[in-house]
């Protein structure tokens, strides 16, 4: 499974001063998931400061190699996640999770809930790409 080119522009165009991830998508260069975390956290900082929606990202795991499409596909996966967040969704807090394993990255988007009266959160994606 592949990212777009749109979806990789405009991951790429919403974060102009992550030199990792512009280099990623430039050079198509292999990637690691700690060049990857630093442009999820830059993605999840822009994603609060515009929305005001207090966001975290939790990292676990031993760094990994991925591919650059592999990192292009996960952030592209996150700024739509985001962005469903920021357009209405009823949410006062969202944590991202990135969990590398020796052959997989697990991602979760988590949101606290809030939409529902009583709710106590849940799941809006959970992925696990085989690298």
């Amino acid at each position: 499974m592949s990212p777009s080119v749109a979806d990789r522009d405009e991951v790429a165009a919403a974060n102009p001063d992550d030199d990792a991830l512009q280099t990623v998508f430039a050079t198509g260069l292999v990637a690691d998931s700690t060049k990857l975390a630093q442009s999820l956290r830059g993605v999840v900082r822009a994603f609060q400061e515009r929305s005001g929606i207090d966001a975290a990202l939790v990292v676990s795991g031993p760094p990994v190699g991925l591919s650059a499409e592999a990192a292009a596909l996960l952030l592209a996966l996150v700024a739509q996640a985001l962005e469903w967040f920021e357009r209405g969704a009823r949410t006062t807090a969202v944590v991202l999770g990135m969990r590398t394993e020796p052959d997989s990255v697990v991602l979760s988007v988590h949101d606290d809930g809030s939409a529902e009266p009583g709710g106590d959160g849940g799941f809006l994606l959970q992925l696990r790409l085989p690298l």
